[in-house]
């Protein structure tokens, strides 16, 4: 009713409707006072009945000229496109996106160098009230460490210099704030990692409610950033398109890796084995149980020559502090012992310097030795964190462990 209502009273038919309301009077008024019927009450009847008739047309007409139109999009190709942007001037504003979201913020893209310079603390309040909020960008470097080829393609194809430290600098920076939240709020910021050739940046926003939205922004050809065409999609208009594409870049972030992309695994064995001493160079048992990780390396895509492995005590955030301990030959600290494991056996402690070469699709084993009998007694406590850092001859990774356990 409300609608009908709607479409009589406009502006347009208010000539029409202020006619027919007057014509209507004018003929209450003469059945009322008058019993007998002259030629002025028949022109104002049929006036009325004119007015009436012309304002029906009016109205059917253009139900029917929606109707057709409804008719012609459900089998136009674009139907689904909520709306088409030819530059972002004309999109809605990030920190619009983001007010509107209330479950989950899920963004994919090459950098999203505008969403995390800009828009990083918006992106960690969401998270601190709740909503699940996931980053998936390109990966500056392989799994073996070595520098991702598509990067410096991406950098050529759009004309974007500096693209390898550009995302390199807009991941530490997502993790500076990840660690900058407490507790379990740290899990509704996620940042993973992907290394094939991106042709579309997405941003979901509550893509399971019915008023979900996705902004699909395309990556043209030597495009500057914000002259990039997009449309926006949602489900209740694109019951097909919307989800296909959801699942699609699901899959996508399922296949991500953690920052650094790594294959590498820490897990703290307990203090055992003696095998290294409380000071520099000291590659020998002296009488105290030793900490012992289990260090997992690869599977890697290429093979690799590793040099050195050190050993960090840090804290929470991932600052290192004081404690290191590492492989290679040194007076200033401690001796960290490192002993293979190839087909499933312990090789001896090895002696520095060394090296251990990695075959490609290899997976290699460590048990690496510290020693816990130096001022202050008490590393290696449970809740305490530690980081391995493996150096190979394309680079450097880390990886983390929280001891559960002492």
């Amino acid at each position: 009713m409300r609608d009908w209502l709607g479409r009589i009273f406009t502006r347009d038919n208010a000539a029409l409707v202020l006619v027919i309301v007057c014509a209507t009077i004018v003929l209450l008024l003469q059945v009322v006072f008058r019993a007998d019927w002259n030629l002025d009450a028949w022109v104002v009847l049929f006036l009325d009945i004119l007015a009436i008739g012309l304002l029906s047309q009016r109205v059917f007409f253009l139900d029917r000229i929606e109707r057709s139109v409804a008719t012609i999009r459900a089998g136009w190709p674009l139907s689904d496109i909520e709306a088409f942007h030819s530059s972002r001037e004309s999109l809605p504003s990030i920190p619009e996106r983001l007010r509107q979201a209330t479950q989950e913020v899920f963004v994919v893209g090459m950098s999203l160098a505008t969403l995390v310079t800009v828009n990083i603390g918006q992106l960690a309040s969401k998270a601190e009230k709740g909503c699940q909020v996931r980053l998936l960008m390109m990966s500056p470097i392989l799994e073996d460490g070595s520098p991702n080829p598509l990067v410096a393609a991406l950098q050529d194809y759009h004309g974007l210099a500096g693209l390898d430290k550009t995302i390199r600098a807009n991941i530490e920076q997502v993790i500076a704030r990840q660690n900058a939240l407490s507790g379990r709020v740290r899990e509704n910021l996620q940042l993973r990692v992907y290394f094939a050739l991106p042709n579309l940046s997405v941003f979901f926003v509550d893509a399971a409610l019915a008023r979900g939205r996705a902004v699909v922004e395309l990556l043209p050809y030597h495009f500057d950033p914000s002259a990039r065409p997009s449309f926006e999609l949602s489900p209740s208009r694109s019951e097909k398109l919307f989800p296909r594409l959801y699942r699609t870049y699901q899959k996508m972030w399922d296949a991500g890796k953690t920052w650094p992309p790594t294959e590498l695994e820490l897990t703290f064995l307990g203090k055992r084995d003696d095998q290294v001493g409380p000071g520099p160079s000291q590659l020998g048992p002296d009488g105290q149980p030793d900490a012992v990780f289990l260090f997992k390396v690869g599977p890697w895509r290429h093979g690799r020559v590793i040099g050195q492995i050190d050993l960090f005590r840090v804290d929470e955030e991932g600052n290192r502090l004081g404690q290191h301990w590492t492989s290679s030959p040194h007076d200033r600290v401690w001796q960290m012992g490192t002993a293979p494991i190839r087909g499933g056996k312990w090789e001896d402690v090895l002696s520095v310097p060394w090296q251990a070469g990695i075959r490609r699709q290899e997976e290699l084993q460590f048990l690496l030795y510290a020693s816990d009998m130096v001022p202050p007694i008490g590393w290696f406590a449970e809740g305490q964190w530690y980081e391995v850092q493996v150096h190979h001859n394309a680079g450097a990774c880390t990886a983390r462990a929280c001891v559960q356990g002492s």
